[in-house]
């Protein structure tokens, strides 16, 4: 059985519900990328979306699962201004070295991930097993669901 670490930054909690349902589909264990500073408000988000255009490495607390002993590591991201999340590019260059085969999902109301997903697999130094894109609206109909099924079954969990 393939052993898999699901590991998710969240800002609004979008990420996080399909982070936990992915982990309860597939098995995994489930893990939070934390920060110190609050992203909440307008504030919280201005600071995030200039982040993300800048490409900045975010302040994120030590993870209390390693990657390294884990068969996958499903990395989770909100979209912002079209790149992952500031704290999730802390966390791939933190733990690039250990990462095994990665897959990816991301979250978004109406950006493009088109650049996200693939800078997330150049920062990881491999290509991904499976992506799969989330947008908001999808996720308040219920229509994720069937789409983390697609999703897990390309990578043959």
């Amino acid at each position: 059985m393939t052993k898999v670490l699901v590991v998710y930054y969240s800002r609004t909690g979008h990420t996080r519900q399909i982070a936990e349902a992915i982990a309860s589909a597939c098995g995994g264990d489930l893990e939070a990328i934390l920060e110190p500073r609050s992203r909440m408000g307008v504030f919280g988000f201005i600071r995030s979306v200039i982040e993300s255009l800048w490409e900045s490495v975010a302040e994120i607390a030590p993870s209390k699962k390693s990657p390294g002993d884990y068969d996958l590591v499903i990395l989770g991201t909100p979209v912002w201004a079209g790149n992952m999340s500031s704290p999730m590019r802390a966390y791939i260059r933190r733990y690039r070295e250990r990462l095994p085969r990665v897959a990816f999902f991301c979250s978004l109301i109406g950006a493009n991930p088109d650049k996200a997903l693939p800078k997330m697999a150049a920062a990881c130094g491999k290509d991904a097993a499976a992506t799969l894109e989330v947008r908001e609206s999808e996720l308040q109909a219920g229509a994720h669901t069937a789409k983390i099924s697609d999703f897990l079954k390309s990578i043959e969990l």
